[in-house]
């Protein structure tokens, strides 16, 4: 009996919270500029308006070099960071508003070592 209980329970309140959870989602897009050797990352939010705390990790090193909390409307382009070295980095980006998040550059991270 104890074990029913525990399973409609579960589903009465996992349930909603599971379908919360899905409708929160991180679209970000990034773009490199370069100039006289250091680079620069500008953000763009694709679509969800909010707080988000965003954290610049270099992968060479393995430590977290900046950290900022910016506020995004969709749609908008903010330059996030600023005199970056060459090297390869990634973007953490968690959703203060939905408490997910996401990491830009993929598994090798972002090249700003090419010209």
């Amino acid at each position: 009996m104890n074990r029913f209980i525990a399973i409609v329970v579960f589903v009465i309140l996992g349930v909603p919270f599971m379908a919360y959870s899905q409708n929160c989602t991180i679209k970000f897009d990034y773009s490199v500029e370069k100039e006289e050797g250091v680079y620069s990352l500008t953000l763009k939010n694709e679509n969800t308006s909010g707080s988000f705390e965003v954290k610049l990790y270099d992968l060479n090193n393995g430590k977290i070099i900046d950290t900022k909390t910016l506020q995004f409307s969709s749609g908008e382009e903010k330059l996030s960071f600023l005199n970056i070295v060459p090297g390869r980095y990634a973007i953490y980006i968690k959703d203060n508003n939905c408490n997910i998040s996401r990491t830009l550059g993929g598994p090798t991270g972002i090249d700003l070592t090419s010209e």
